[in-house]
């Protein structure tokens, strides 16, 4: 009762009239609620996601199904000298590769790049998988670089639609981790949402029922 009484004076006095209201309202809140406050029991929580890191050298025989990708390399005048050494990191024999050099570049200049990586055998040769495109004229802050993009996707496609992954990046990328292992873990996972499969070939797989 004195509670009361305490709390209704309090209400009179117009000063704490506003905060004394807001404070009953929360205490009432959290009371009428208060079983909803309890901890979930730990049987109910949700399961969780296990992470498994493989090297390169638990690769081979580990995982299965390797997926062939498609990359696509923008080269600009001041990423040129990178290249080889993205050449070198992501390179496979089963991958295929689009290549596409900035019109500033000279074309002596951008067959050297290729040379340089040394990928074939044959001596001054680059490997038949590693294709030229047409130059465009890009800006790279504005849609024609998403545009150019879009122009290797189809570029990729009608040199061979076999590739299930389209991978684009910039000559100054280094991938961490070896082609051999990127083919084994997509292939191993399957499609997901954060990859781009092949439009045409997803198609041929849905007509034939094997994807």
């Amino acid at each position: 009762m004195r509670l009361r009484s305490s709390f209704l004076s309090a209400l009179r006095d117009p000063t704490v009239r506003a905060s004394s209201i807001l404070l009953a309202c929360v205490v009432l809140l959290l009371l009428a609620h208060r079983e909803s406050l309890e901890p979930l029991p730990l049987q109910d929580e949700a399961p969780k996601t296990t992470r498994v890191f493989v090297s390169d050298a638990q690769a081979d025989g580990v995982l299965s199904n390797p997926e062939r990708h498609a990359f696509f390399l923008q080269v600009s005048n001041s990423s040129l000298k990178h290249l080889p050494r993205l050449l070198r990191r992501i390179w496979h024999p089963e991958n295929l590769y689009a290549v596409h050099f900035d019109v500033l570049i000279e074309p002596s200049s951008a067959k050297h790049a290729l040379l340089e990586a040394n990928l074939s055998s044959a001596v001054g040769a680059v490997p038949t998988n590693i294709l030229m495109m047409p130059r465009e004229v890009v800006n790279y802050r504005g849609v024609s670089m998403l545009l150019n993009i879009m122009s290797a996707m189809q570029f990729l496609l009608d040199a061979d639609p076999s590739w299930r992954y389209f991978i684009n990046l910039s000559a100054s990328d280094y991938p961490l981790i070896s082609p051999d292992l990127l083919r084994e873990l997509l292939g191993h996972q399957g499609p997901s949402r954060n990859s781009s499969p092949s439009p045409r070939l997803r198609r041929q797989r849905r007509c034939c029922g094997t994807g």
